[in-house]
């Protein structure tokens, strides 16, 4: 996986590679993993809706669930330790290709995260997966 940002001018780019789950529900598509940081490991699902929609959720001390809805605002709550906080993502694309036989894929969103009224970065998501 790679994620890129860009806040206040200043880029950052990281990338790691997981051991994770693909399974379908219907008509939607479900990627787990355990990204590993210096606090631990923190389960993190993502949710490919074949209607072109995105979801994104990691499960930490502070939970974060972002919504990916293309050319749309999408607000949603961000549990911190400290309380509850008010984000939107501004969706500029959702892209989602794979094939089952053998299992290869790939996932790209780019997006803005707002707080208020105020961009606070824009952000970059590319997963690669393989079986």
């Amino acid at each position: 996986m790679l994620f890129r940002s860009e806040q206040d001018g200043k880029s950052e780019s990281f990338s790691f590679s997981e051991v994770g789950q693909f399974f379908k529900m219907g008509m939607t598509v479900y990627i787990r993993y355990q990204e590993t940081n210096p606090l631990g490991k923190i389960p993190v699902t993502m949710k490919l809706a074949s209607d072109g929609t995105a979801q994104l959720r990691r499960h930490a001390s502070s939970d974060l669930r972002l919504v990916f809805n293309p050319n749309e605002l999408a607000s949603t709550k961000y549990a911190t330790p400290a309380g509850l906080m008010d984000i939107t993502t501004r969706t500029k694309m959702v892209n989602f290709t794979y094939q089952e036989a053998p299992l290869t894929g790939g996932v790209q969103i780019d997006y803005e995260l707002i707080t208020g009224k105020e961009v606070v970065g824009q952000y970059k998501i590319r997963l690669q997966f393989v079986q």
